[in-house]
């Protein structure tokens, strides 16, 4: 294996020096090999397992049932959880830049985080969301469905793994809105370099903003009275007076939407309702934005 094991097992020996069960430079040496998987040390040091050194993304898990095995065999007096403490210390002192964990549940957990952060640092994803009128991200949906770490072999090979999912976005209620799902592919990339030993890599292949998400998805959920009473602070019964004044939309010429409006000026409303209007929206042409036939169905 390429990476100091020796100093490993010295920097354990120094760690444990001043306590109770100090372990020796011979155990600290077995203990390492059983960490990383091998029944002995013989066995590591004859391993054709890869260097992770350079690689990006590397991680390396403890294999903790081997090394509570190699624990109880070597009585060194410290439990196989003490000992995984210190030997998280040592790797991580000894290989700058690589994650450590004591189980691949974590290992995947990392992999998420790596894979939450990478898409929306990349640059197809930054693109689109640079175009997409925002207030903040809501939400990283990039499942790691089907990606079965314990089944990949230790053989150094690249395994690539598609990855679907979306970057959802806060809406800015005071721009035009032109979306706030941008759709992701993905590809990670996952080498086993040995049976401890990973390293990840991950590019988006794919990403785009879709305008139509919130109307396709969302059925329904209120009626124009009730989306009119929300947005201009009245009644229901003072909204529904004016489900029959023309809404006109205000847009650009390649179709964008900036907003709607309606004029009041001759319509039948009643006038204590006009009065009120007028104060609050500081005159008869009332102006809604441009998310206000979201989720509006038909009827009053």
């Amino acid at each position: 294996m390429k990476f100091d094991i020796s100093g490993v097992a010295h920097a354990i020996r120094t760690a444990t020096a001043g306590s109770p069960h100090p372990i020796k430079l011979g155990h600290a040496q077995q203990l390492v090999a059983a960490a990383l998987g091998f029944q002995s040390l013989a066995a590591l040091q004859a391993s054709s397992d890869g260097d992770l050194t350079g690689e990006r993304n590397a991680h390396v898990v403890i294999d903790m049932a081997t090394l509570d095995a190699r624990v109880a065999q070597l009585a060194v007096g410290v439990s196989s959880d003490e000992v995984a403490k210190v030997m998280v210390n040592a790797l991580v002192a000894k290989l700058p830049g690589v994650r450590v964990h004591r189980s691949l549940d974590s290992l995947l957990n990392a992999v998420q985080d790596f894979v939450d952060q990478a898409t929306v640092n990349r640059g197809p994803v930054t693109g689109e969301m640079t175009s997409a009128n925002h207030a903040g991200l809501s939400e990283i949906y990039m499942p790691l469905i089907g990606v079965e770490l314990a089944s990949i072999p230790g053989t150094g090979e690249v395994l690539d793994e598609e990855v679907e999912g979306h970057v959802s976005l806060e809406i800015d209620r005071d721009r035009p809105y032109v979306g706030h799902r941008i759709d992701v592919e993905a590809v990670l990339s996952t080498r086993r370099s040995g049976y401890s030993l990973w390293s990840f890599d991950y590019q988006v292949t794919s990403a785009s903003l879709d305008p139509n998400y919130r109307r396709e998805q969302e059925p329904p959920s209120r009626s124009l009275a009730e989306a009119l009473a929300d947005e201009l602070n009245l009644s229901l019964g003072e909204a529904e007076q004016l489900v029959d004044v023309e809404i006109h939309e205000e847009a650009s010429e390649d179709g964008t939407v900036y907003g709607f409006w309606m004029d009041l000026e001759n319509s039948d409303i009643d006038a204590a309702l006009l009065a009120k209007i007028q104060v609050t929206q500081g005159g008869l042409t009332v102006r809604l934005p441009p998310y206000f036939f979201d989720g509006v169905g038909g009827g009053a």
